[in-house]
């Protein structure tokens, strides 16, 4: 972000921007770029719900079971994130606000020892990636229990979101953007947006990153900057609140 922001405005050097470092760094710590004011959105290009899994040997088979266990054990219960900042981190506070539950945060650096963790039985959850999760399930050793998007996840539908498990306006999915530095031309702007939401609605662009985990989804520059602004007032109010800080 810091290198990319830097960059000539001639088009040539772009970023592929996600939650991470472009909203949720800014917000949890010191940094010298801003994407309102250092970069010129292009267009959203993937997104990807998370998955809340827990061990098998966890008695619970659902999310109402799930929060009368937290709620009868309040601060035993941990879950695991792929590290302060990260959306499994976030995820992971907005359900304890929104489901009125205390549980221990435990963070690690990236999905791999996580994931090792909570099969083990050493986490009670997570709300993990698409990708690692879906591969973990198929070890038998955890179970899957929702999806944090808003609307059914279309890799696996049969899984129902934390909205339909009764968790009223739980949201938090992670998605990847086209950046051009600040000051690029419209014109070339344009260009590429137009050339990416024709790439976008190829099927075979479709399958390719369904293979990956994530769902293919394109927009306007305007849309892409509004939503992001959405998403830093939306879990800036949730840092705020919750006075999440990275260590």
């Amino acid at each position: 972000m810091e290198y990319a922001a830097k960059q000539p405005a001639d088009g040539y050097t772009f970023l592929l921007g996600n939650f991470g470092p472009v909203v949720a760094k800014p917000l949890l710590a010191k940094v010298s770029y801003d994407w309102h004011r250092d970069f010129a959105p292009v267009s959203r290009i993937t997104i990807s719900a998370n998955i809340l899994v827990v061990p098998v040997s966890l008695p619970v088979k659902n999310v109402k079971q799930l929060v009368a266990l937290a709620k009868a054990h309040p601060g035993e219960l941990t879950y695991a994130t792929s590290g302060p900042g990260s959306m499994s981190h976030f995820a992971g506070e907005m359900f304890q606000r929104l489901a009125g539950v205390k549980m221990i945060t435990v963070n690690y650096k990236g999905n791999a020892l996580s994931i090792t963790d909570l099969m083990g039985g050493q986490i009670t959850t997570m709300f993990s990636d698409a990708v690692p999760a879906m591969q973990a399930l198929k070890t038998g050793k955890l179970r899957a229990l929702a999806v944090t998007s808003e609307q059914r996840w279309p890799h696996t539908p049969e899984l129902p979101t934390l909205a339909e498990e009764g968790i009223k306006g739980f949201a938090a999915v992670n998605w990847w953007g086209i950046l051009f530095p600040a000051g690029v031309p419209r014109p070339i702007i344009d260009k590429v947006n137009a050339d990416l939401v024709k790439a976008l609605a190829t099927q075979s662009v479709k399958t390719k990153l369904a293979e990956l985990g994530v769902e293919a989804i394109s927009s306007t520059p305007e849309q892409f900057g509004a939503f992001m602004a959405s998403e830093t007032a939306r879990w800036g109010k949730l840092i705020k609140e919750a006075n999440l800080k990275l260590n």
